[in-house]
């Protein structure tokens, strides 16, 4: 309410009373003594005050319904705001744990064809261990995942510290490691790749729906994501 409004209103308030004064006691001879002008000032001065009391409450309602309305389109903002971020995370999430899916199943086969003759290649090839980039973004925004569901987010943030504690490759395979202790664990590592590989492909699964609105996605089964991906890790 404008204080224009607020004036108006008050000044039909003041002359509003006055017309009933006038119509109750009408002017002339009873406008003398007759008249407790005392009482009926006091008793206009409180309907004066509380129509000001009203008006000045009116006046604060009006103020707050603008300023909830501004807080709550605020809000909306920042739930759009956050909603797309979320959006943008969990396709590029998906993404790395695509390629740290694709790198595990190479080194699966690797750890296949792994033999006394060709050790000494393995451990020149994974001397480095995995790629330590594979959850670059991940561990980046790791502090902004507000948007996802709290075991979603557990699972996200896991999936890097997974991939950094791979027994074996963690810090990269020594040249001083035992041919035979690295033979000898193949199958031990390569049921941990799996696990983890596993792990992942789930992982992807309940990071979709987050992106399905996304112009251009194709919505699979989890059946048809672990396929692509195994299909995918078998081409490289």
């Amino acid at each position: 309410m404008s204080v224009r409004s607020l004036l108006l209103t008050l000044i039909c308030l003041v002359v509003g009373i006055g017309v009933y004064i006038a119509c109750a006691i009408p002017p002339g001879t009873q406008w003398g003594d007759h008249v407790d002008w005392g009482d009926v000032a006091t008793w206009t001065s409180a309907v004066v005050t509380g129509g000001t009391v009203a008006v000045a409450a009116i006046a604060i309602r009006r103020d707050n319904e603008r300023q909830n309305s501004a807080q709550r389109a605020e809000w909306d903002r920042i739930d759009a705001q956050i909603k797309r971020r979320t959006t943008i995370l969990a396709k590029t999430f998906h993404l790395e744990l695509y390629r740290a899916s694709v790198e595990i199943k190479s080194v699966i086969a690797c750890l296949d064809e792994l033999s006394m003759q060709n050790v000494e290649d393995f451990k020149r090839q994974f001397a480095k261990g995995l790629s330590p980039n594979a959850f670059k973004t991940i561990d980046r925004f790791s502090l902004r995942l507000e948007g996802f569901d709290e075991m979603v987010s557990i699972g996200i943030l896991n999936a890097s510290s997974v991939w950094r504690n791979v027994p074996i490759f963690a810090e990269g395979i020594s040249a001083q490691m035992p041919n035979s202790y690295l033979i000898l664990q193949k199958k031990l590592i390569r049921g941990h790749l799996l696990e983890i590989n596993s792990v992942f492909a789930d992982l992807q699964i309940e990071l979709e729906p987050y992106f399905a609105d996304l112009k251009g996605v194709v919505r699979l089964t989890p059946d048809e994501v672990r396929a692509h991906n195994a299909a995918r890790a078998n081409e490289s």
